[in-house]
């Protein structure tokens, strides 16, 4: 895999007899809007000739005497890397004649991924996509499921999409809301969580134990800072009844690097004590540039890494997912407090890019690109998105920092360039029930 930036002069053509590699593959590797026009800077992601995920491994038979530390100790690999090569379940018994996974060393990181998807009535149009990039999804986290204030759950999921989901070996996580239809309603969360936590979490596991999730994910916002103990008492109460069901517990949390407990949206997350009964603590590190905000960059790099620093100070790295934004946005520049900023996909972007002729310029700061351009308006627009280069960046940092995983928002914004990346340098774990 390389990344190739585009220079005036180059062709899709040129560039194809140059890594020896067809049209359609870069085409198709990089979102490309024409098969025939580029645009200046733009950064293609060049993919690799084969890939050798098949080979991460090798079996090996259990032998009499043999336990899991042991073997772990004895080929000088990590014993979780064997549970998760193998999906293995509590209390990780091996049996003399049982054929094992080894992970092999200095092989890709095995990391598990987490992508947000939003199904609408339309979610079937994206079972191909789905299918296609399954190998590379751990978890599916699926909107959603709300709560009322007397504890009761309103799921918005359609079954069918469930068993989609279970039958191509991806683990589906509802995410419990405290969405109301309009806003995320804190006396909604108060309300329910003062009068009525017990009967919440009883629905939420015997939800997960009726639909065959793997867990769920809380995605509780705007609760009032005050409310942070009640909130925490929430989540290892609901913890401790899901781990008793072997199901697993993930959360949206939005960043930070200081406690700030006094403050709205953050205040009430405390990642210290959150990180005690977390299986996943999926980290919003994006939105820095937002609908309703100025044109900037929506995950500046410097900024999600101060985020994930303070994070590993008070919880472990083994339950901390990276958030990545997979979308853009194109604001309009002089107008953006009376017009909101408008929800770009990359080829979106680079159709609007080359439509346009605008080259397209890369932000060292913030490892992200961005371009302007004039609309048929006559007014300036600001575009900023991801690419391969921005993508490859984010993966490499959180390899870096040896974090557990990625969270992607959101499939429903397709970008190709991701799952190139992250076939090319790591092993994706699978841990259906």
């Amino acid at each position: 895999m390389e990344i190739y930036r585009v220079v005036k002069g180059d062709s899709l053509y040129d560039i194809s007899k140059k890594y020896n590699i067809s049209i359609d593959e870069i085409i198709k590797a990089n979102d490309l809007p024409y098969n025939d026009k580029l645009s200046v800077g733009m950064n293609l992601l060049i993919p690799s000739k084969s890939t050798a995920s098949n080979e991460d491994y090798f079996n090996y038979k259990v032998q009499v005497g043999d336990f899991l530390y042991k073997i772990a100790k004895k080929f000088k690999v990590n014993y979780k890397d064997i549970i998760a090569f193998n999906n293995l379940k509590p209390p990780y018994v091996v049996y003399p004649g049982q054929i094992i996974k080894i992970p092999k060393k200095n092989k890709k990181k095995l990391v598990s991924t987490l992508p947000f998807f939003q199904p609408g009535t339309k979610y079937k149009n994206y079972y191909d996509y789905i299918k296609e990039i399954s190998p590379q999804l751990t978890y599916m986290a699926i909107f959603d499921i709300r709560t009322n204030k007397d504890g009761n759950l309103i799921s918005e999921i359609p079954e069918e999409l469930t068993k989609f989901i279970l039958d191509n070996n991806i683990s589906p996580l509802p995410v419990i809301t405290n969405f109301d239809g309009e806003n995320f309603n804190k006396d909604l969360a108060r309300e329910v969580l003062t009068n009525n936590m017990d009967l919440l979490i009883k629905n939420i596991v015997d939800l997960t134990v009726k639909e065959n999730y793997g867990g769920v994910i809380l995605d509780f916002e705007n609760l009032y800072p005050e409310d942070r103990d009640l909130f925490n008492t929430f989540v290892k109460k609901l913890s401790e009844k899901l781990h008793e069901k072997n199901k697993v517990l993930g959360m949206a949390i939005a960043p930070k690097w200081e406690d700030w407990s006094d403050r709205p949206w953050v205040g009430f997350f405390d990642y210290e004590e959150l990180g005690k009964y977390l299986d996943i603590a999926y980290l919003m590190t994006y939105e820095w540039g937002w609908v309703g905000g100025d044109p900037q960059p929506i995950a500046p790099l410097p900024n999600m890494k101060r985020v994930i620093d303070y994070a590993l100070t008070k919880m472990p790295s083994d339950i901390i997912y990276m958030g990545m934004n997979l979308y853009g946005y194109n604001w309009p520049v002089y107008k953006y407090k009376q017009e909101p900023a408008k929800t770009v996909t990359l080829k979106d972007a680079y159709k609007l890019a080359i439509d346009n002729n605008a080259q397209i310029l890369w932000n060292n700061k913030s490892k992200t690109p961005y371009f302007k351009y004039i609309d048929e308006k006559g007014d300036l627009r600001e575009v900023h998105f991801e690419d391969a280069l921005s993508q490859l960046y984010k993966h490499e940092l959180a390899k870096q920092l040896n974090l557990e995983g990625f969270g992607y928002w959101v499939l429903n914004t397709k970008i190709a360039p991701t799952w190139y990346i992250l076939d090319e340098l790591f092993k994706v774990k699978k841990v259906m029930q």
